[in-house]
């Protein structure tokens, strides 16, 4: 017996265009589930690349002045932890001077559609290098910090030692060399740290600091002879190597300071 029904042809392109008119609200969701699914893919490529470039460029770096890299502290271990989507962490130890060399990468937030499209018109994220590193040696009364100027108010308000102990100093070859104010106790242990060649030096990356700060005082922070350092707006920094060299240079002129007589 045949088949009296006729089968009518569909014509897809007819349906596809649509669809839109039928199921707008759908669609608009469709299209930001995929915009969505494209920031995550993309965002966590690019912060990846950021804090892989960190570690590629300073490897070498590293492997010569430390005996240890990684956090596991192991031979063929992971040289970098992903703490979050945005944020990674690096170590390195087994060096004269310091415990750790202790590197937190913090990016921007680019897997997430929100933050880049509405919170970072009120909330603007950067992204950071943070180094943080507790001193082995036990050196001379010294507390001093390099600071951005637009932040050296609310930082020194932040940090009890420098709001008590140190007051803005002006140092020739920092000043002549750099975009920071200078705050210290007295300006004979800034004068022998920072040496002609190493402000020439930082001035390489006198953009991307946002501050360089150390402190040596036991009863008003809990980690005494420490040194932090912050880089800011680091996707136009293509090498750190000589940054990291920078700091494991005031790192030892730190522990083998000492005040003359006159002090």
């Amino acid at each position: 017996m045949e088949d009296n029904q006729t089968q009518i042809p569909i014509d897809y392109v007819t349906f596809s265009k649509t669809i839109p008119h039928h199921y707008p609200y759908e669609c608009m969701g469709l299209i930001l589930i995929l915009i969505y699914i494209f920031m995550y893919i993309t965002g966590n490529t690019t912060n990846k690349k950021l804090a892989l470039k960190f570690v590629s460029t300073t490897y070498d770096c590293f492997k010569t002045n430390f005996a240890f890299l990684g956090v596991t502290n192991k031979e063929n271990g992971p040289l970098l932890q992903s703490i979050s989507s945005n944020s990674f962490g690096f170590i390195a130890q087994g060096r004269n001077n310091l415990n750790c060399f202790a590197v937190t990468i913090d990016l921007k937030k680019r897997q997430d559609l929100l933050s880049m499209l509405f919170f970072s018109f009120i909330w603007p994220e950067k992204d950071t290098i943070t180094i943080d590193i507790p001193i082995a040696a036990t050196p001379q009364p010294i507390c001093f910090a390099l600071i951005k100027k637009r932040d050296a108010k609310s930082y020194k308000e932040a940090n009890i030692d420098l709001k008590y102990l140190c007051e803005k100093l002006f140092i020739d070859k920092i000043e002549d060399n750099l975009t920071l104010v200078t705050l210290g106790e007295g300006k004979e242990p800034l004068t022998t740290i920072f040496d002609s060649k190493i402000c020439q030096a930082l001035k390489k990356y006198d953009k991307q600091i946002q501050n360089i700060h150390f402190t040596d005082q036991k009863k008003l922070l809990p980690n005494p002879y420490h040194l932090g350092a912050t880089l800011i707006n680091i996707e136009s920094i293509e090498d750190y190597t000589e940054f990291i060299q920078l700091i494991l240079q005031i790192i030892d002129k730190i522990a083998s300071f000492k005040l003359s007589q006159s002090a």
